[in-house]
């Protein structure tokens, strides 16, 4: 499990002192399976880095139909996708978010708030060089992403499923993982006896 100094080093490398003016202004924090960081319609003022756990982003229809968009732990088979935990979009128009996010397994996680990003930003170009490499990757793998949902089949989604977070299967609800694969939890359950039979 990468740590978010080993993570944020996998892009650009940081003086200790370039860290340290990071890792003095980290909170950390922790919530309980069932509680939720930010509801939809929130304004967000912080992103966090998953140390442990499990959370859920999702999106709700104007008819009220919940779509997981992403799931969030902390493995070596994560990416930024899934280490991260924000609507970026909310956090930096300071608009209300389209997102909720809800925690599946107990977290902990480490805070960074706005004022301390753009504090950063201004110290350094350094920092200000990984935000825009971080947007750029998370931007390439959220599209990848979708156009692979898209272009494979319900059969294949849930087998690269189980290859690349093959330890939610059993943690997160079936209709969670339905949406997030973009199938019924019908169809789901159907792909999930004919691959065990």
């Amino acid at each position: 499990m990468p740590t978010l100094k080993a993570f944020v080093e996998s892009y650009i490398q940081f003086t200790e002192a370039e860290w340290h003016a990071l890792e003095n202004r980290l909170e950390y924090t922790h919530y309980k399976k069932g509680e939720m960081i930010h509801s939809a319609h929130d304004i967000w003022h912080e992103l966090y880095y998953i140390k442990k756990g499990l959370i859920r982003s999702y999106l709700i229809s104007d008819t009220g139909k919940e779509t997981t968009r992403q799931l969030h732990f902390n493995t070596n088979k994560a990416t930024i996708l899934n280490l991260f935990v924000v609507d970026y979009a909310s956090l930096s128009h300071q608009t209300p978010s389209s997102i909720g996010f809800e925690i599946l397994q107990d977290c902990e996680l480490v805070k960074i708030n706005r004022e301390t990003i753009d504090s950063i930003h201004r110290e350094s170009k350094k920092w200000e060089r990984l935000s825009r490499l971080f947007l750029e990757s998370a931007y390439v793998k959220s599209t990848e992403f979708y156009q692979q949902v898209i272009n494979r089949s319900a059969k294949e989604n849930y087998q690269d499923l189980r290859e690349n977070m093959s330890h939610l299967i059993e943690l997160v609800p079936q209709y969670h993982l339905a949406t997030y694969i973009g199938i019924t939890p019908v169809s789901l359950s159907r792909i999930k006896q004919e691959l065990e039979s």
